[in-house]
């Protein structure tokens, strides 16, 4: 299972997000899981380098990321990309099984997708008929109604791309847990948003055993 994460604007908690991933699904039992860093900043490599894990393999990309993780080994594969229009996106997300779309839950965030989601249809069309693609509200305002208002938002912009049922909010929690190496389940599996992971690792296995090719 390949798991890209795309967003073509910063600070949308992508690099953050990955981490939880990758963590979160190498704490099940006989998983191994790598994540796969190809933005030049390396901000995932550089928050777990001093917390080595047998069952995560840190892996490095400049480019050509698609090959890459086409020999990866790794029953789960988490890979960030640029926070900006980079081929190296385009080029995972062609070797991808799942790309998700982190939206933070404003009406601007969500107009500038446009590019994004044309660029997605394009790969799938040309390179990957497989892939399935979800939006992922992410750092809402915990008990704020707007996230409700920005799905409906996202599904009439664009009814290609299903919106994620999971709402992951805005907590000092996940800071937190990726300055200790840890995933916000392990910081505190009572959280708030522990649960929340847990609920978007669920969501995901689901999403990859449907038959529905969306």
């Amino acid at each position: 299972m390949v798991i890209t994460l795309i967003s073509q604007k910063g600070g949308v908690g992508k690099s953050t997000l990955a981490i939880n991933l990758a963590l979160a699904f190498s704490a099940i039992k006989g998983a191994t899981v790598a994540l796969v860093d190809c933005d030049e900043q390396e901000s995932c490599l550089q928050a777990l380098a001093k917390f080595p894990r047998e069952k995560l393999n840190l892996v490095r990309v400049a480019k050509s990321p698609h090959l890459v993780i086409e020999k990866l080994k790794e029953r789960v594969i988490v890979c960030d990309t640029a926070g900006r229009s980079h081929g190296t996106a385009w080029e995972a997300a062609a070797a991808s099984d799942l790309v998700i779309i982190p939206v933070r839950p404003s009406p601007l965030d969500v107009l500038a997708l446009k590019t994004t989601v044309a660029a997605l249809a394009v790969v799938r069309e040309k390179f990957n008929q497989g892939l399935r693609c979800r939006f992922l509200v992410n750092q809402a305002t915990p008990r704020a109604s707007i996230s409700a208002t920005i799905k409906e938002f996202l599904e009439n912009h664009y009814p290609a791309v299903p919106v994620m049922e999971t709402v992951l909010h805005s907590r000092e929690a996940y800071k937190q847990s990726v300055m200790s190496g840890k995933s916000v389940i392990e910081h505190d599996k009572s959280s708030p948003a522990a649960k929340e992971l847990g609920q978007l690792r669920v969501e995901i296995t689901k999403i990859m055993k449907s038959k529905k090719g969306v």
